[in-house]
């Protein structure tokens, strides 16, 4: 199942203060891209990270975002979303050779 993330800053952060942090952090999301699990991210307009996991569970999704460097610290907060098929299309043709 997939599941998005999406994050924020806990508080007003000043980023330039944390690049040790920054650092751990892209080390860990490395690691999640290279195993897998995490599929994609990106950061919004706002700068804020939305994270696209593949996994069994939501709560196997949450344990891997607190040992994120940057949740664990306590400078991003984050909801998990879990993606359902979109079944839009099955409705629209339901009962046609389409």
């Amino acid at each position: 199942m997939q599941f998005l993330v999406l994050t924020e800053d806990a508080y007003e952060v000043d980023w330039t203060d944390q690049q040790d942090l920054l650092k751990a952090e892209a080390r860990t999301v490395w690691k999640l891209q290279r195993s897998g699990a995490l599929r994609s991210i990106w950061f919004t307009q706002a700068h804020d990270a939305v994270l696209l996991f593949e996994a069994d569970d939501e709560d196997a999704v949450q344990e891997v975002m607190e040992i994120m460097p940057l949740v664990r610290e306590g400078l991003l907060t984050y909801t998990v979303l879990g993606l359902q098929p979109y079944t839009g299309l099955e409705r629209l043709f339901k009962g046609t050779d389409a």
